[in-house]
């Protein structure tokens, strides 16, 4: 009841008040988890601690840090289901007749890798999360739901091996920067997604603007598995245009590119996967 409310146009607007955010916000979102009634008292309460939840839908576990923006992430992939699979993409990984592996790029504490083994249960998951305090969490996350075919690597996603600069602490939007003017930069291991790439049947990538080196790069052709899922971002992007470089660079890779949503600052959401009929 509470998902189709949440879904007319007198809600939508309702959500937007400040003064009923928060209290209306709160329970859409914890309907998400079949622990509805202590999610929302534990928001409401604002006390911070590592809860427990299990998905309404595959009742697999989840760990959120209440409080944080954890909800928010929990809410793209769960509530507002950022991550259904287009036809198409369904399509592609039907025809796979085995279990599809994922690579989670940006992986933050591991909503994404839970909803695809929800879909797949035999699947197999590599998560690649930069932040240290999120990885602990993520860890946490992979052995509750005891798959023995999802990896953690703690490093940023990057075009190269070596170290980057990331500032760290920000929960969900911790981001690789160019120098150490921020506060909490520290040096952290990168990783060359390209190996991992071509060894994938999608991609999710979600990491704060070290995706346009990716996205440059001229073995991102010839590596990129069938499907990605992009958030692209105005941080790092070497272009005014955010969303239409990141169209034109995957279409440019010969993908079909269907943008699904727009954020605020400069971001959005796009699928993308390989069209047969591009040269």
């Amino acid at each position: 009841m509470l998902r189709r409310l949440a879904w007319t146009a007198p809600a939508r607007r309702l959500l937007t008040l400040p003064r009923v955010e928060r209290l209306v916000a709160v329970p859409l979102r914890g309907s998400a988890v079949r622990e509805t009634g202590r999610f929302v008292l534990r928001e409401l309460a604002r006390r911070r601690m590592l809860a427990r939840y299990h998905v309404r839908e595959s009742g697999r576990p989840v760990l959120v840090r209440t409080g944080t923006a954890d909800v928010a992430v929990l809410d793209d992939v769960f509530y507002s289901r950022h991550y259904t699979l287009p036809e198409p993409v369904s399509a592609a990984l039907a025809s796979l007749e085995r279990p599809p592996v994922a690579l989670d790029l940006g992986a933050n504490v591991g909503y994404f890798g839970v909803y695809f083994l929800g879909l797949f249960p035999e699947a197999s998951v590599v998560s690649v999360e930069p932040d240290a305090a999120n990885a602990a969490v993520l860890r946490r996350c992979v052995e509750l739901n005891h798959s023995d075919s999802w990896t953690v690597i703690e490093a940023a996603a990057q075009d190269r091996e070596g170290t980057v600069l990331l500032a760290s602490g920000r929960f969900s939007t911790s981001r690789v920067e160019q120098d150490r003017t921020g506060p909490g930069t520290e040096e952290v291991p990168a990783v060359d997604v390209f190996p991992l790439l071509e060894k994938t049947d999608l991609a999710k990538v979600d990491i704060e603007g070290s995706e346009w080196g990716i996205l440059g790069d001229a073995r991102f052709r010839d590596t990129a598995p069938p499907v990605v899922v992009l958030e692209y971002h105005e941080h790092l992007c070497p272009g005014p245009d955010p969303k239409r470089l990141a169209i034109e660079l995957l279409e440019q890779a010969g993908f079909a590119v269907a943008p699904t949503f727009e954020f605020d600052g400069g971001q959005g959401l796009v699928w993308a996967w390989r069209d047969s009929r591009s040269p």
